[in-house]
């Protein structure tokens, strides 16, 4: 899968540079790089979406403590019932009701245990669902800010320069270090 998405990125960069207005000779095309890493951290709604997220985790910490408590507690009242179980002033009627309480608890043990799973499994699909939105706005904000500002500086192409994409593959390959650093602009524009 690697392979054809490096393949799709180098196309899709061909495509992109073809579609570029033609210049004259002289005409040299004009580069910008941005740190994306460097404008999300420094980014104020980064730090708002971290701080949310880690609100989400408490009370989903917090729900998931609850219904432990509850696992715990089915568990110290079978481990009681065994005790009297095992009291030698039992008659039969005595074992066949604590018995019946040990099957009875041992089914609100095993419904305990199930909802402590499935509020993990809950607890995490949330916590996977704000990252992404979060994450999703802040890339919005951007590439839209960041394409306002290639327009305005009459940029011809903008590269990442912050690390590896997806693909493993470096964003920029080379440049010749007369390309328009807009970092620091991109994060100041955000920050207003």
């Amino acid at each position: 899968m690697n392979r054809y998405a490096s393949v799709l990125t180098v196309i899709g960069l061909a495509v992109g540079i073809c579609f570029i207005p033609a210049r004259s000779a002289d005409a040299q095309m004009k580069i910008g790089v941005v740190d994306v890493a460097k404008a999300f951290e420094k980014y104020k709604k980064s730090a708002e979406a971290n701080k949310g997220l880690r609100e989400q985790i408490v009370n989903i910490q917090k729900q998931v403590n609850a219904k432990n408590r509850m696992v715990d507690e089915n568990q110290q009242l079978i481990g009681k019932l065994n005790e009297d179980l095992l009291g030698e002033n039992l008659d039969d009627e005595g074992r066949r009701k604590i018995l019946e309480d040990i099957r009875m608890r041992t089914g609100y043990l095993q419904e305990s245990r199930n909802a402590v799973q499935q509020a993990v499994q809950a607890g995490n699909d949330t916590i996977n669902k704000f990252r992404n939105d979060s994450r999703m706005a802040l890339l919005k904000d951007i590439t839209d800010t960041l394409a306002k500002i290639g327009a305005e500086e009459k940029l011809d192409l903008i590269f990442d320069v912050s690390g590896r994409s997806t693909t493993n593959v470096s964003a920029l390959v080379y440049h010749s270090g007369n390309a328009v650093d807009l970092t620091d602009k991109l994060v100041e524009r955000l920050n207003q």
